[in-house]
Parts: structure tokens; sequence; C-alpha cells
């Protein structure tokens, strides 16, 4: 969705992907995003930023 392994896709293809969730959110569907961006070095460094965007980014508001 928002990362391929654990580099972050350019925005102009998040933002394409975003775009169609957005739609469904609107119509009040749960809307579900399962990302693999850990790679296996825990909550630290490089993978927590990633973490923290990752969630930043599935819970904005509507």
């Amino acid at each position: 969705m928002f990362y391929n392994g654990s580099e972050r896709l350019p925005e102009a293809i998040i933002e394409e992907r975003v775009r169609y969730l957005r739609l469904v959110r609107e119509q009040n569907k749960p809307v579900l995003v399962v990302d693999h961006i850990d790679n296996c070095t825990g909550c630290q460094g490089e993978n927590l930023e990633r973490i923290k965007v990752l969630y930043s980014s599935v819970f904005e508001p509507p």
C-alpha cells in the first residue's frame, strides 16, 4: 500500500491507491490496510519511523 519492502513508494502511487480507499470510507465502509513494513529490527530506528508513518497514514481523519 505505502511501501515496497522497507522502501516507501513514490507519493503519486500512494495517492492513487489512497484515492480508492477514501471513496470506500466515504460510503461508511470499513477499510483494512495490510502493509508489511517491519524489517525484523523491532520498534527502533528507521523501522519505528516506518511504523509511525504507516500508523498516522492509516488513522488520518476522513
